[in-house]
C-alpha cells in the first residue's frame, strides 16, 4: 500500500462547537444510561445487568465516584467528559467486561484524556483530524478525525503497559495500525472523534433542561435507575 495521505488532504468547511457547548452538557444517570444504550454498548444485556455493570465501574471510580460527583440536589450530574470516559471504557470491553486494571489506568489518566476528548470533537474535520486521502491500486479512501492510542499492552490477563495516551491524525493512526508488530498491543488506535461526535449529537438533539438553557438529553425525572 502506498498512501498519499501526507499531501492528499481534502479541504472541508467545519462547524466547530464552542467550549461552552461541550461544558453545557449535563446528564442525570437515567440520561446517561439511555445514551449508552443508544450508542449500542448495552447490546442484548438486560437492563438490570447493564445497570449493575455501569454501577460496578463507578465503584472503581469511572467516570466518578459517588462521593466526589457533582450533584443537583441528590442526583449526580454527568459531564461530556464523564460520558466519554464511560464510552471509551465500554469500547475497550473484551467479552463484555473491561479488565479492572485497565479501568483503574483510565481513571488515573483522566487529566490527560479529557483535553483529548475536546480536541477530538473540535478537530473532527480540521486541525489534527483534517481529512486525508489514501490511495492504493486505484482505490481511494478518505479518513478524517482524531484517533486515540492509549498505548495499552495487555496479555495473559495482565496489564503490561498503559499510556501515555496520544491523539493521532488519520495518517498516524493508519501507520501505527499497519506497523504494529507486538501482539500484546491488542488495543489499537480508536476513532475518538467519531465517538465524540456521536455523544455530542445525542445530547444536542434532545430537549434542553427547562429553566437552564443547557444541553441535557433524555431527562426523565420519574425514572431513577441509580
Amino acid at each position: 500500500m502506498s498512501p498519499s495521505a501526507r499531501n492528499g488532504r481534502v479541504p472541508h468547511g467545519v462547524d466547530c462547537p464552542t467550549p461552552s457547548e461541550l461544558s453545557a452538557i449535563e446528564l442525570r444517570y437515567g440520561d446517561l444510561f439511555s445514551m449508552l444504550t443508544d450508542l449500542g454498548f448495552r447490546g442484548d444485556s438486560s437492563r438490570k445487568t447493564f445497570n449493575d455493570y455501569i454501577k460496578s465501574l463507578r465503584r472503581i471510580g469511572l467516570p466518578v465516584t459517588a462521593s466526589k460527583a457533582p450533584r443537583r440536589g441528590r442526583q449526580i450530574i454527568y459531564s461530556y467528559e464523564n460520558v466519554m470516559d464511560l464510552a471509551l471504557a465500554l469500547t475497550l470491553r473484551v467479552y463484555h467486561v473491561i479488565p479492572d486494571a485497565v479501568v483503574k489506568a483510565l481513571v488515573e489518566a483522566r487529566d490527560e484524556l479529557h483535553p483529548i476528548y475536546r480536541t477530538a470533537y473540535r478537530d473532527r474535520r480540521s486541525g489534527l483530524g483534517e481529512p486525508m486521502l489514501l490511495t492504493a491500486n486505484g482505490e481511494r479512501l478518505e479518513l478524517s478525525g482524531v484517533f486515540l492510542d492509549l498505548n495499552i499492552e495487555y496479555a495473559a490477563g495482565r496489564l503490561l503497559r498503559f499510556g501515555p495516551p496520544q491523539a493521532l491524525n488519520p495518517f498516524q493512526a493508519v501507520q501505527r495500525f499497519a506497523q504494529a508488530d507486538n501482539m500484546a498491543r491488542s488495543f489499537l488506535p480508536i476513532p475518538i472523534s467519531a465517538l465524540a461526535e456521536r455523544v455530542f449529537e445525542l445530547c444536542r438533539h434532545h430537549p434542553a433542561d427547562a429553566g437552564r438553557g443547557q444541553v441535557a438529553g433524555l431527562i426523565r425525572n420519574s425514572e431513577r435507575i441509580a
